[in-house]
């Protein structure tokens, strides 16, 4: 479970089937869909207030040069 929150990207099957050395796909993909699956709450509430997001940039970035830079 660790292994799959842990990843920045998003965790893949076969990920997931290298780390525990398993020797089929489709377990480590069933595996993986039960995780996913314990991991949503049914009838959870939506975030509100201030929500601190880490290693991500929320809105609209854009690197802006100098007119004599280009």
């Amino acid at each position: 479970m660790w292994w799959v929150t842990t990843q920045k990207n998003g965790a893949s099957a076969l990920g997931l089937q290298r780390v525990l050395g398993l020797k089929k796909y489709e377990t480590a993909w069933t595996w993986l869909h039960k995780f996913r699956r314990a991991m949503v709450r049914p009838g959870r509430e939506l975030l509100t207030g201030s929500v601190e997001v880490d290693e991500c940039y929320l809105g609209v970035w854009r690197r802006v040069f100098p007119a004599d830079s280009i």
